[in-house]
């Protein structure tokens, strides 16, 4: 029989199990999954090398696949990571804008992204704003204006403008 105990701090039952095992034997077993909670979980039980592990998790094998998952993640824990997944984004714009979930995008996650663009960036910056736009574009449209002021408008074609 398990023993129970009932602990005033809320830690999820499987993200304390795997703390308790780190504790134990050192081993600890992180996935996209499970990465909050147990970051959550040692921050409350200030465990800072599982911290330590589950912050460099986020920027292990960061990919255009993993990208956007990895981004919510370290909003959610108020990640010191953010900035490198953030330079990351906008170093791989063209990518990792053209996937679902970067449609999915909050204004303000949208906005916090938009890099300072150079020159040649502008015309790929301009188009994946107006397809967040026009992906929900009832709510989104009034909020075009003000992103397309990120952008210098004088470096796209003015075709594309009219379009």
């Amino acid at each position: 029989s398990s023993i129970k105990y009932n602990l005033p701090i809320k830690i999820a039952e499987l993200a304390l199990e795997q703390l308790v095992k780190f504790i134990y034997n050192g081993k600890l077993s992180l996935l996209h999954e499970n990465l909050l909670d147990i970051y959550r979980g040692s921050k409350l039980l200030e465990l800072e090398e599982v911290i330590r592990k589950c912050e460099a998790f986020l920027e292990e094998g960061l990919n255009s696949q993993n990208v956007w998952q990895r981004f919510k993640l370290c909003q959610q824990m108020a990640s010191n990571n953010l900035p490198k997944i953030i330079t990351y984004i906008q170093d791989s714009w063209d990518t990792v804008t053209s996937s679902a979930e970067f449609l999915e995008l909050t204004y303000d996650e949208l906005e916090s992204l938009v890099p300072k663009v150079s020159e040649k960036l502008c015309l790929s910056v301009f188009n994946s704003i107006n397809a967040w736009v026009n992906y929900h574009e009832d709510p989104r449209k009034c909020k075009l204006v003000n992103l397309l002021k990120l952008i210098p408008l004088m470096t796209i074609p003015m075709d594309t403008l009219i379009e």
